[in-house]
């Protein structure tokens, strides 16, 4: 083989394995953002039929009358293979959910929250209810490479989530 050849054959060969490398970078990358994307969904749509549920009469077994979402449960939210715990002291609930896990933080208080993460505990997406109407929501996405490292925070449009967005037109009475 001649050297002009063999220049050639080590070009290709290192032009396809930069285009291999740059191609697992991107499938990954896509691959985290659509997971976000996912659980955001699942979290929204679980935070909308908790929102429902704050909205009808205690007769029709809502918690319209309740303070903050006291009462609000994952059976309320039509979820079963529920694990209740303690976190703190308040008392949580978790599932296995959508290759995940998806908890309920602070049952009976003013600080209650959903947080779906994934099973290694790499990616996180909350949402945080200050109030009675979608105003009061806020979101909050986290990601990080390993568990011994803290979360960065990809979207989180309001840099305090522990207190309503300033567009809440019905929060809390603690928040008022």
């Amino acid at each position: 083989m001649g050297q002009q050849q063999l220049l050639l054959l080590v070009l290709s060969v290192v032009l396809v394995g930069l285009a291999v490398v740059s191609g697992i970078q991107a499938f990954t990358e896509n691959d985290r953002k659509a997971r976000i994307d996912r659980y955001f969904v699942n979290v929204n749509r679980i935070a909308s039929d908790a929102l429902a549920w704050k909205a009808k009469p205690r007769a029709l077994g809502g918690g319209l009358e309740a303070d903050y979402m006291t009462g609000l449960s994952m059976s309320n939210l039509g979820f079963s293979g529920i694990t209740e715990f303690s976190c703190g002291t308040a008392r949580c609930q978790e599932i296995e959910y959508v290759d995940g896990y998806l908890l309920l933080w602070g049952l009976d208080t003013e600080n209650t929250h959903f947080v779906q993460r994934n099973r290694d505990n790499t990616l996180q997406v909350a949402v945080y209810f200050y109030g009675n109407d979608p105003s009061c929501v806020r979101y909050r996405i986290g990601w990080r490479d390993d568990q011994s490292v803290p979360y960065t925070f990809v979207y989180s449009p309001d840099p305090d989530v522990t207190r309503p967005p300033v567009t809440c037109e019905n929060p809390w009475p603690e928040f008022r």
